[in-house]
Formats: C-alpha cells, structure tokens, sequence
C-alpha cells in the first residue's frame, strides 16, 4: 500500500485494520492522533469530487497505549495549552480525519500487523498496573532468560 486511497480500498473490502500514526499526522488540522498512536480504522468514505476522503478511527481500544503519547495542546482557564484532549473535556472515542485519496500512506500511519494487535490484546485482558511497554519487557524477559531461571522463578 502506497496512498491513502489503497488504504480505504483494503477496508472496503471488510479488513480489519490498526494503523499507528507517523510524525506527518500533525500536518492534519484538528485531529487528536499524535505520532505513535493507534486506532482501528471503523469506516471510510468514497472521494468526493476533489478526491478527498473521511476515514473514522476507534481510539478506544487503544485507550492505555494512546495515552502516553497525548500531547498537552489544549488550553486551560488561564490561555495555556496545559491540557490533553481527555483532560479538555475533547476527546471522542471515534473521530475522523480527512485525507486526500493520492497523500503517501507511510508518512502519515503505517497498517500494523494482526500478530502485534493481539499482542495488545492479550495485556489488556491481563489488567496490569503497567504499561504495555513494561508488559512486553516481562514477556521478552522471561522467554529469553536462561532456561535454569525460568526453572528457579
């Protein structure tokens, strides 16, 4: 997949697909995703006549994942951006964003692949008091040790 619009037509075709946004997504005006998020992509809509898209996430899913990368963009009482979009009372767990059928797809998300999905999957459903990054470093720690630790733990 190189554009956008190869993008929309895989999910045309009834594929699932989570995306994790690149630095370019910030170019976008208004959109919540920050570079290293995640969303399930939900729908999309056909190219209107200037070849301009609407394509809706699920950020929900990836609601403790998302969260460390929420930028403080917001404005507070005072005129500051001291707020996420949570903590601005913004945040949607379904959103879109327009995209143009031809933008290069890289630059903006990359399709993650359904082993890694599972992956997250899979700590969610061990509700952790960590992060998911900590959640994968225990998994990598314990079936990398040496096999006489794993005996002894």
């Amino acid at each position: 997949m190189k554009t956008v619009g190869d993008l929309v037509t895989l999910v045309g075709q009834g594929k699932s697909v989570v995306v994790e946004f690149r630095k370019d997504i910030q170019s976008k005006d208004d959109c919540y995703p920050e570079p290293g998020m995640r969303a399930r992509i939900t729908r999309a809509s056909l190219p209107d006549e200037h070849a301009v898209l609407k394509i809706y996430f699920n950020f929900e899913e990836f609601a403790a994942h998302n969260l460390p990368f929420e930028a403080m963009n917001y404005y507070d009482k005072n005129g500051d951006a001291t707020l996420t979009a949570r903590q601005a009372g913004v945040y949607e767990e379904e959103d879109h964003i327009y995209f143009d059928v031809d933008e290069v797809l890289d630059e903006l998300m990359v399709v993650q692949h359904e082993a890694g999905v599972k992956l997250y999957e899979a700590f969610k459903a061990e509700q952790m008091n960590g992060s998911y990054v900590q959640w994968l470093e225990q998994k990598l720690l314990a079936a990398t040790a040496p096999k006489s630790m794993q005996q002894a733990a």
